[in-house]
């Protein structure tokens, strides 16, 4: 899978879509990465990342891992943001 050409929120919830709604920090920070590590743009991309994940999903505990779960609000793929 390429990298996203965005990062919005709805972009977060696409990728989170594509992997059945159940994703770990670790693999969103990997997929966003360089959006997240881009120099001019880090500190604010960092902040845009946690708002997004903190609207879009809840943690749940899972084999010894957290797992980010999209909220069943953002699961409709008829659903605008």
């Amino acid at each position: 899978m390429s990298g996203p050409t965005e990062f919005t929120l709805e972009s977060v919830r696409q990728y989170m879509l594509l992997q059945d709604g159940r994703v770990t920090n670790h693999e969103l920070v990997k997929y966003f990465k360089a959006w997240l590590t881009h120099p001019t743009e880090k500190e604010s991309a960092r902040q845009r990342f946690k708002e997004y994940v903190n609207t879009l999903a809840t943690i749940k505990s899972e084999t010894e891992k957290l797992i980010k779960h999209l909220l069943k609000a953002f699961k409709d793929n008829r659903l605008l943001l």
